[in-house]
């Protein structure tokens, strides 16, 4: 340090300046740093925040900004629709109703997209009724007292875990009462059953995972239901054969209560998985009856506005095809009878129908190359020209082929696949 004041004892003003300015850069850097740090602390709060879900779910802003959004893409795209095809009230533009329309769609998608959430926690929720039966069982066997607990004690400490989980369950409100917030508290009433009571509410959770397997599609649903009929069954036999045993009849009891708190927690993932999958199942169907019009307006805009010249062009073979594909997709489900489906075969179907759309899209363009390159050709094919559009004949022929395209897509493949063969 005395090197930098004093040189051979004298002021070294030089050397001064410069640790004043290090000194100065340095201080300079750390209150950069700082304030770095503070912004850092800052936006992790912001996320930290956004992470946390709200319990029941609630829109964040960022979500009600891309509702507003959607709705405003799809008012404005029908609006702009109507007026080009109907009012005609401003001046013709063939490109605007192109892309009033592609917004609309795009407005439509982002909507389900966040509402799906939302719809998802809906179908969890538990009847309204049911919980506040619940509620009134609970008072109901509070107040008659159980036969199955030991002392007064322990009946008091359960009949005070029971009150407080009956008022959490009131304070969340009946928008958040789904199977795992309800489970708690049903597990907790079983603990106050008599004994006739308790059997009887061991076979209907029984018979309502009976159910579940009965429609499930996969062979282990219905295993596990054989086990769990096995276990109730066996207990319920070893209560009737116990007789007038006290001890040997209040353990099979004791056995029974147990096994009916852990078969009400699997039923509760039964139907936490059932409805989410039963959303996505009404989500697809939803989606696909209000797209198929907007496709199927994309596709024949060239013939329904009039500044087009009715010949339909590559692009409205594949948006043909695409509408085809997904009125395949919703005549299946419709003859299925498919809505009420698990988690797994609810996200297998919309896979199909995203694959589905990308396969629709390439079958009109393939169906439309192959005519327009010879591979199809005779009076039931359209002829691909410039004067398509303008006979009824060659146009309702494109039409049904472009549809007829993505509706069997596979036929489609098929077909060039083996002409591809043939050719090489």
């Amino acid at each position: 340090m005395g090197s930098v004041w004093r040189e051979n004892g004298m002021w070294n003003f030089g050397e001064l300046k410069m640790a004043k300015e290090d000194k100065s850069v340095e201080e300079t850097k750390k209150e950069k740093h700082n304030l770095w740090k503070k912004f850092s602390l800052f936006f992790k709060r912001i996320l930290k925040s956004e992470e946390e879900e709200l319990f029941p779910p609630k829109m964040k802003w960022w979500e009600w900004f891309l509702c507003l959004m959607a709705w405003a893409f799809m008012v404005v795209g029908l609006a702009v629709v109507a007026d080009q095809l109907c009012f005609r009230v401003g001046s013709e533009c063939f490109c605007c109703t192109y892309i009033a329309l592609g917004f609309t769609l795009a407005g439509l998608i982002i909507y389900r997209l966040i509402r799906h959430r939302f719809i998802v926690h809906k179908a969890r929720l538990e009847d309204r009724s049911e919980v506040e039966a619940m509620f009134a069982e609970a008072r109901t066997v509070v107040e008659l007292g159980s036969t199955q607990l030991k002392n007064q004690e322990q009946y008091e400490q359960k009949k005070e875990q029971l009150k407080k989980e009956m008022q959490r369950i009131k304070d969340i409100g009946y928008k958040g009462w789904t199977e795992y917030q309800v489970l708690q508290f049903n597990q907790m009433l079983v603990e106050f059953l008599q004994e006739d009571e308790l059997i009887g509410r061991a076979q209907l959770t029984l018979g309502e995972l009976k159910e579940y397997a009965h429609d499930s599609a996969y062979r282990y649903e219905w295993e596990q239901f054989y086990v769990w009929e096995d276990k109730i069954e066996g207990a319920i036999k070893n209560i009737e054969d116990a007789g007038d045993d006290k001890d040997k009849r209040g353990t099979a009891v004791a056995v029974l209560r147990a096994r009916l708190k852990t078969l009400l927690e699997y039923v509760a993932d039964y139907y936490a998985y059932w409805a989410e999958g039963s959303a996505i199942i009404r989500g697809i169907i939803t989606s696909g009856v209000m797209v198929v019009p907007i496709l199927l307006s994309m596709g024949l805009l060239p013939v329904l506005h009039s500044a087009g010249d009715g010949f339909l062009r590559i692009h409205n073979w594949g948006l043909l095809g695409i509408t085809g594909a997904i009125t395949a997709m919703l005549l299946s489900l419709r003859k299925s009878d498919f809505v009420e489906v698990g988690s797994t075969e609810g996200k297998k179907e919309l896979w199909r129908a995203v694959i589905g759309v990308a396969l629709g899209l390439v079958a009109g363009i393939l169906v439309y190359s192959m005519i327009g390159g010879g591979l199809l050709s005779g009076a039931f094919f359209p002829t691909i020209s410039s004067f398509e559009g303008k006979e009824s004949k060659e146009l309702g022929l494109s039409i049904f082929w472009a549809i007829a395209a993505g509706y069997s897509f596979e036929w489609v493949f098929d077909h060039l696949r083996s002409a591809t063969e043939r050719r090489s």
